[in-house]
C-alpha cells in the first residue's frame, strides 16, 4: 500500500518531514509524550539522550537535551501548540532561538 503525504511548508525557512509508522497510534503517541521512552530514540548514534521533559498539554513546553560523543550537548526546546489526549495525537513546535536561523538561503 502506497500512501501520498501532502504537507506543504508554511514558509520558505521551514522543512517538513513526515513519515508513516506502522505502529498502534497508542504506540507512537506514548513514545513522543513520554520522557522515559523518548530519551530511547530520539537522538541518532552515536549521540545519547540523557534529558527529555515533557507536558504535552496544548500550551505546555518541553526540553529534550541530546549528548554528543565529544561532550557536545544539543538542547532542542519546544512546546505543544495542539494536543488531544483521546485521539492520541498532538503537534510538537520547536522553539528557535533569537540568532538560530540562518538570515539567507545558500
Amino acid at each position: 500500500m502506497t500512501t501520498k503525504l501532502d504537507i506543504a511548508p508554511s514558509s520558505d525557512r521551514e522543512l517538513v518531514l513526515a513519515r508513516i509508522i506502522d505502529a498502534p497510534r497508542e504506540n507512537v503517541y506514548r513514545c513522543w509524550t513520554e520522557p522515559k521512552l523518548v530519551t530511547h530514540w530520539f537522538a541518532p548514534k552515536p549521540w545519547t539522550t540523557p534529558r527529555a521533559e515533557m507536558d504535552v498539554r496544548t500550551g505546555g513546553s518541553s526540553l529534550v537535551v541530546m549528548a554528543g560523543p565529544t561532550a557536545t550537548n544539543s538542547r532542542t526546546p519546544g512546546s505543544s501548540s495542539k494536543s488531544c489526549r483521546a485521539k492520541r495525537s498532538f503537534s510538537p513546535t520547536p522553539i528557535q532561538r533569537p540568532g538560530s536561523l540562518p538570515k539567507s538561503r545558500s
